[in-house]
């Protein structure tokens, strides 16, 4: 099963070996300033939108989706086994969301800038996982903890990965 570990200032779902080869795909890593929401879904099926994108996913109905599913409102990247536990659910600014906010050419400093969110190349991560409720109070303690951290000062080296 994919894990999801907080790495600094970036959310990273790891696939496992298998799930790896079969939807071609090490990593995703999203920056934490792209995420809008997490929560926990009980019920596998409602964090699933959309169908699965052809060669980049899997698919065996009752038993496994993984890989980038394709919407109306952009694409997700799910890695869900359903009956293996409840899925977090990480809501995400993707470029095609209607409500991220637009980005003229270039700027002149690297990364975003405060006021506009970082967008991210998925609208949003789906992951089963049995500690559901831990990833998702370690997701937001990263987030609380970005968020008091002013511009230019580190979080402390312990605090910096979260294994999740």
């Amino acid at each position: 099963m994919a894990r999801l570990d907080v790495e600094g200032d970036a959310l990273v779902v790891r696939p496992a070996w298998w799930e790896k080869i079969a939807v071609r795909r090490a990593a995703v890593t999203v920056p934490l300033q792209a995420v809008t929401g997490v929560s926990v879904q009980e019920d596998w099926w409602r964090a699933l939108r959309g169908s699965p994108v052809r060669g980049r996913s899997f698919s065996v109905p009752e038993y496994r989706c993984l890989g980038v599913w394709q919407h109306r409102d952009g694409q997700d990247f799910v890695a869900i086994a359903p009956r293996r536990g409840p899925v977090v659910q990480v809501d995400l600014h993707s470029p095609s969301d209607p409500r991220s906010p637009a980005r003229p050419g270039p700027s002149p400093h690297p990364g975003p800038s405060p006021q506009q969110p970082a967008a991210a190349a998925f609208a949003r991560i789906a992951v089963t996982t049995p500690q559901a409720q831990d990833v998702v109070a370690a997701i937001r303690a990263a987030l609380r903890r970005r968020a008091e951290a002013r511009p230019g000062r580190h979080p402390p080296d312990d605090a910096s990965r979260v294994i999740i």
